[in-house]
């Protein structure tokens, strides 16, 4: 059995002993960076479409396949991020064995969601791309980029299955390195793709793909030489009871995706219909919704960032019964997610139209309007969300599945979700976009309620903890 990090004990290892600020700018920065380059591959599409003869409709195509990365996404954190955080309380427990198969079980799990994945939406893309928003005019696009992408999506999945635990394994430089070098060549590729050979949004989805392929293509080489669990062929074929543990964890961050798949294919469905009978038409407030809910992304990507980051140290002091460690980690968390979500609101609110017209210099005077009233309304409660994330995050770290779970549905599906039904139906698209800073004012509630629980339970874990030791130390 492979040791925890660095081979060392509790008293030697740095997730034990280095302050806790350090350790998390330490593990929180390539996660972050890792995330946010991520992100861009769908931003830098349509930076590059919405600049190119094709405009906002190539944007609009683009928006509406989005839903279908999402919903890989969830796949591929669903085994990642429960497998690491399996990993991460192994290693505070100084057994890491069963995380090993778990983690081999999920691979093996995520090479066949994959393939079920990419032939499910491949052979009924045009219906599903129909019922995610496309109108007439965007469905050829979307068709399109949505093919090339749904065939190389097992790219996607491996590289987010594996990223989070490449981090738990004490490699959150590589696991950045992997992440980034993908996104990067994407960039690279995008411009010369679409402008130079003129494929246009094939161009974007072609470039996508290669980038991810690389990535996915490093994080699998990780494999053959990771520090703390190891596994086995047959590990590959028989890990499935582990595996069954470590989908408990990451059941949360899978319910967070799918909760913005949810919202997405809604906003898109309310957008063509309320666009349909305004001002704005049914293509542009999907091409800006698009623009505003991928900015959103890039945002909200740092404080899960930082909590992902600090996710192997509260996991590992957790199952160490350094309850202090893990609380002033997450008071470290909070901070930063509140100082990041603050400067972005402050920016939305302001400067609305430095964001929206880096999407596309000619379009109508609607066009950015409508961006601008997006930005400021839908984005107006961001610091809320934040919070709202990182709690998640941390009740996954501690190995509870539940109060996670709960966190994840409550502001997307429980809230979000009907409330841009209900208020749309009374107020149009004015009630589609208050209808985020209204959900995020309720989920900040349910998470206040929810992280007092969670000190409370850990001072009595630290209480019960420190008479136990009293007591040994009397005898």
């Amino acid at each position: 059995m492979k040791k925890t990090l660095d081979d060392v004990g509790n008293g030697e290892n740095p997730l034990f002993v280095e302050k806790e600020w350090k350790l998390l700018f330490r593990y929180a920065t390539p996660c972050v960076l890792a995330l946010l380059i991520s992100a861009f591959y769908n931003v830098v599409d349509q930076l590059f479409i919405g600049n190119s003869r094709i405009g906002s409709l190539g944007n609009a195509a683009t928006t509406v396949v989005y839903p279908l990365t999402i919903f890989a996404l969830a796949l591929a954190l669903l085994l990642g991020d429960g497998a690491a955080a399996f990993l991460s309380l192994g290693q505070g427990k100084k057994d890491t064995k069963d995380a090993g198969k778990a983690i081999a079980g999920s691979i093996t799990l995520g090479l066949i969601v994959s393939i079920v994945f990419s032939l499910t939406f491949t052979l009924a893309l045009d219906p599903v791309l129909t019922l995610l928003g496309a109108s007439v005019d965007s469905l050829p696009l979307a068709h399109s980029y949505g093919l090339i992408i749904c065939l190389g999506i097992v790219f996607s999945i491996f590289t987010n299955l594996l990223n989070p635990i490449i981090r738990s394994d004490g490699s959150p430089i590589f696991a950045m390195i992997a992440q980034g070098s993908g996104a990067l060549l994407n960039i690279a590729l995008d411009p010369l793709f679409i402008y130079v050979f003129d494929l246009g949004v094939e161009g974007a989805a072609y470039a996508t793909i290669i980038g991810q392929f690389l990535s996915a293509l490093l994080s699998v080489i990780y494999l053959c030489k990771p520090k703390t669990f190891s596994f086995s062929f047959k590990d590959l074929l028989f890990g499935m009871k582990e595996l069954g543990k470590s989908l408990k964890l990451g059941i949360s961050s899978f319910f967070i995706q799918m909760s913005l798949f949810a919202v997405t294919i809604a906003s898109n469905i309310i957008l063509s219909r309320c666009g349909a009978s305004s001002e704005y038409g049914a293509d542009t407030p999907i091409a800006v919704f698009g623009i505003v809910y991928k900015v959103f992304t890039i945002v909200i990507n740092i404080p899960i960032g930082i909590s992902l980051g600090a996710l192997p140290i509260i996991g590992c002091n957790y199952g160490a019964g350094n309850y202090k460690r893990v609380k002033m980690t997450y008071l470290w968390v909070f901070l930063a997610s509140l100082v990041v979500t603050s400067i972005a609101t402050i920016w939305f609110e302001t400067a609305p139209m430095s964001i929206i017209s880096l999407f596309g210099s000619n379009e109508g005077e609607l066009y950015y309007e409508f961006g601008v009233r997006c930005l400021r309304i839908y984005l107006s409660c961001l610091i809320l969300t934040g919070i709202q994330r990182t709690s998640s995050v941390f009740f996954q770290a501690i190995g509870k599945p539940l109060q996670a779970t709960i966190l994840s549905l409550s502001r997307d599906l429980v809230l979000l979700l009907p409330l841009s039904f209900m208020l749309s139906s009374f107020y149009a698209i004015d009630g589609f976009l208050y209808s985020a800073p209204i959900a995020d004012c309720a989920a900040f509630i349910i998470s206040l309620a929810m992280m007092i629980w969670g000190l409370v339970y850990l001072n009595k874990k630290e209480a019960k903890a420190e008479t136990a030791k009293q007591g040994a130390e009397n005898c």
